[in-house]
């Protein structure tokens, strides 16, 4: 017996995919910048290591947690996928900074290196495209 293409229902698992492919992907970028904190270091560039881990003290850019687990889904849509973190360090932390910094009523200088933990990433690209063609795919089995 032969089997029948079916369009409308290849059709239907594609609208399926609008909804489910952003959220997929968004939850793959998630999990792969939260894994900057594991290897303590961005692509192949480790982290400068922070005085406190020299001193002794847990992981670099790793003091509670808090800054790993405010990396977030902001938007998930076919258009954008944007992912974010609401920490007021977070940017300073990822992008470095050098300066005069407000803090609790003066100013300071400081120098924090960067280490970047977020990011435009050609091997997340790279496992975003595998994600979707297996997801596209699927829709024809």
């Amino acid at each position: 017996m032969k089997n029948k293409f079916d369009f409308s229902e290849v059709m239907n698992k594609f609208e399926h995919l609008k909804r489910d492919i952003p959220n997929v992907l968004a939850n793959q970028s998630v999990n792969y910048f939260k894994r900057s904190f594991q290897k303590q270091g961005w692509e192949n560039n480790r982290w400068k290591t922070s005085k406190r881990v020299l001193n002794g003290g847990g992981s670099t850019l790793v003091k509670s947690g808090a800054l790993r687990r405010s990396i977030k889904v902001r938007l998930a849509s076919f258009r954008k996928i944007s992912i974010t973190s609401n920490l007021p360090y977070s940017k300073i932390h990822n992008e470095g900074f050098n300066g005069t910094q407000k803090v609790k009523g003066f100013t300071r200088k400081m120098k924090m290196p960067k280490r970047q933990f977020m990011g435009v990433s050609q091997k997340l690209t790279e496992m975003h495209r595998k994600t979707m063609m297996s997801m596209i795919n699927k829709c024809f089995k």
